[in-house]
């Protein structure tokens, strides 16, 4: 009988422990794509896009495409404003031929999508579109904003030769920041 109760009591113990560090992971995860969601936000403070490429007057379109791991991070920035106008969040979900990506001012690409860059790339022009990725080498494809993790951060990285080349413009600030 003692030993049944010890080897509950220590069941019950694990048992504790994994649901404590799976929801330190989820939490890890979520605190992750909060903060990549202000950064997208926030990017948009420093880029002026042309009137006639944002997809209604007043709304900047900001898409994403692959396995969207933001959750509830995106309804943050969803409806919220920026100096252009108010940000519109639309989820596109993974690659696919038809991508509808026509009139996306901001162009997200999930990790899950690394395999597809060149492909997804080649149905936009860069020069119009703000790409963003959270992989390497995303600025090596053509992307122009990089996000990626250094000493527990997120840090990004900007496509300097790139940013010369775009029809909007992007503030020197953001570039300087994302030149390491």
């Amino acid at each position: 009988m003692l030993t049944r109760q010890m080897s509950w009591k220590w069941a019950s113990g694990m048992l504790a422990a994994m649901m404590l560090s799976l929801s330190v992971v989820v939490w890890a995860v979520d605190v992750e794509y909060q903060i990549k969601a202000s950064y997208l936000y926030n990017f948009m403070q420093f880029v002026s896009f042309p009137q006639e490429s944002l997809a209604h007057e007043g709304q900047i379109k900001v898409c994403i495409v692959g396995v969207n791991r933001f959750g509830d991070a995106l309804d943050e920035i969803n409806g919220a404003k920026a100096p252009q106008g108010t940000v519109v969040v639309s989820n596109l979900g993974r690659y696919r031929p038809n991508l509808p990506i026509y009139g996306c001012n901001v162009l997200f690409l999930s990790s899950s999508e690394e395999r597809e860059t060149e492909r997804i790339l080649k149905l936009v022009d860069v020069r119009e579109v703000l790409t963003i990725s959270e992989y390497s080498p995303f600025i090596a494809y053509g992307g122009l904003i990089e996000l990626y993790q250094k000493d527990d951060s997120i840090r990004f990285r900007v496509n300097a030769s790139l940013v010369t080349e775009t029809k909007f413009k992007v503030a020197a600030q953001l570039v300087q920041l994302g030149v390491e």
